[in-house]
């Protein structure tokens, strides 16, 4: 088998969706810190409801993250001090959009996140 995550060179804050809290405004679990290979190539997908967008970026992880969810490229010691808000964090991009594609040959999954 072979590990992706030695290619994952980089490291990206990442925010995993919550339920909406008594206001109906969507609220976010701690934020983690996930290996990662981040690309600002722009590549066109399809969103869930059909529409062809174009992506702001593409970032690579080992693991799974939730469309709706929220990264950032760095490491959590380097984010402001109120950042439980992604939406607050300059140069946060929400995930638009997450694919797992699984190689023929063997047990590697590559994990896209669009932003």
């Amino acid at each position: 088998m072979i590990d992706l995550s030695r290619k994952l060179s980089q490291v990206c804050v990442y925010w995993e969706p919550d339920e909406t809290d008594e206001y109906g405004k969507m609220a976010f679990e701690d934020p983690v810190e996930l290996p990662c290979r981040w690309s600002d190539a722009n590549e066109l997908y399809v969103s869930a409801d059909g529409q062809e967008k174009t992506s702001s970026g593409i970032i690579y992880t080992a693991e799974d993250v939730e469309t709706t969810g929220w990264l950032w490229i760095g490491e959590l010691e380097d984010l402001p001090s109120d950042s439980d808000d992604p939406r607050t964090v300059e140069h946060a991009f929400e995930i638009k959009k997450f694919v797992k594609i699984p190689a023929l040959h063997n047990d590697v999954v590559l994990r896209k996140a669009f932003l």
